[in-house]
Parts: C-alpha cells; sequence; structure tokens
C-alpha cells in the first residue's frame, strides 16, 4: 500500500479551483433543483433567468475565489467571516447560520431528486 495514500497535501486550494468549486456548486445544485421551476415561471424567457443566474455564481465565485487565495484556510467561509469580524458572538451566530442554510440547501437537493426519481418508479 502507498503511505500516502488518503493523507492530506500541504498546498492550499489555488484561486481558479476555488471559483469552480463555488460556481460549480451553485450552478450544479441550481440546474438540479430548478430547471423545471424556472421553466415554468419564465416561459419563454427561461434562458434569460439562466443568464442571470450564471452571472450571480460567475461573481460570487469569483469573490470566494479572491477570499481563499487571500485566507487560505480549511475554515471555509467560517474563517471569513472571522476575518471580517473576529473571533465573536456575531461570527459565531452567522457560521450557525450557514451551516442551517446549507442543510436546508442539500435538502431541497434531496428532495427534488426524490421527485425527479419517483418519475421513474411506477
Amino acid at each position: 500500500m502507498n503511505p500516502k495514500a488518503g493523507a492530506q497535501t500541504d498546498k492550499p486550494m489555488t484561486f481558479w479551483a476555488a471559483v469552480s468549486l463555488g460556481m460549480g456548486a451553485m450552478i450544479g445544485a441550481g440546474i438540479f433543483a430548478l430547471l423545471g421551476e424556472a421553466g415554468t415561471i419564465a416561459r419563454s424567457a427561461v434562458y434569460i433567468s439562466f443568464i442571470a443566474g450564471g452571472s450571480i455564481a460567475l461573481l460570487s465565485g469569483y469573490s470566494l475565489g479572491k477570499l481563499g487565495a487571500r485566507y487560505p484556510s480549511a475554515g471555509g467561509i467560517v474563517e471569513y467571516l472571522v476575518q471580517c469580524y473576529g473571533t465573536g458572538l456575531f461570527a459565531g451566530a452567522m457560521s450557525i447560520v450557514l451551516y442551517i442554510a446549507a442543510v436546508i440547501s442539500v435538502a431541497l437537493i434531496a428532495k427534488t431528486f426524490g421527485n425527479y426519481a419517483a418519475t421513474f418508479v411506477p
């Protein structure tokens, strides 16, 4: 067996890797969970909503990439809160809110996947 298999590397995530990670998560989850809803609401102008959503995801991914390059840490968004507001009640409360938002987001994707998968089961 390779002694280094599964070991963490010492290299921090690069700027473009962080941008790609942020964009991929937002665009992937958005397309998977909201494609049907976007088509129902926007009808023939659905492409405009995807252009707007893609632009917002690009800007968000870019800003997360810049933050990741500036403050390389395993803490992610919580580290950025601490860098901005210091270690205190506000940063702690906002980090909890971010974790709750992530759980809700994952639940939305799981529910949507279940709804899509149910169409294939009689």
